[in-house]
């Protein structure tokens, strides 16, 4: 799981295969890895999920995509807020990469104006985001240290993905 940057679905696959996501039989596909220490031995992450081949692991990486967009989306039209196709990317992978706090750094956004246009900021916004953790607000230096991962992790994959698609490899 972690090799696929799968590392929440343990925890998201009954969402992912009772929503249609991932077929219900999806557990053929794997195996759990139950020992003490990772497969690549010592010191490395505990693997809690073995795909049997790499389309198993890709099938439900594409899964967590589709469901996180859908989600962010519907978080979107909850809020009033009308996302283009750009920022649609950009806070589906926010929300991909960080889970819930990528709702917060979209309301976040909205409430700066970043919105507006249905443009983006060329660079990341200086701007104060009330991010939680349990349920607690994190403090102004740790918000902005994740704010600044989670822009850093998502803003370079959407200038792939905008390289990709203006050579027409993808669509």
């Amino acid at each position: 799981v972690w090799s696929f940057g799968l590392d929440s679905l343990p925890d998201y696959l009954p969402t992912l295969k009772e929503k249609g996501y991932l077929p219900k039989d999806f557990d053929k596909n794997f195996k759990v890895w139950d020992k003490d220490v990772s497969p690549a031995g010592e010191g490395y992450p505990n693997e809690s999920i073995m795909f049997k081949t790499t389309d198993a692991g890709i099938q439900p990486k594409a899964a967590m995509m589709r469901a996180f967009y859908d989600e962010t989306e519907d978080y979107a039209k909850k809020k009033g807020i009308d996302l283009t196709p750009q920022q649609r990317d950009f806070f589906g992978l926010a929300h991909f990469n960080s889970g819930a706090h990528g709702y917060e750094l979209l309301d976040a956004y909205k409430k700066a104006g970043l919105l507006k246009d249905g443009k983006l900021p060329e660079k990341m916004p200086n701007i104060d985001i009330p991010f939680r953790y349990k349920g607690k607000p994190m403090s102004k230096e740790a918000a902005a240290k994740l704010h600044e991962q989670i822009y850093n992790n998502v803003a370079p994959r959407l200038a792939a993905a905008k390289g990709l698609k203006e050579e027409g490899l993808f669509e």
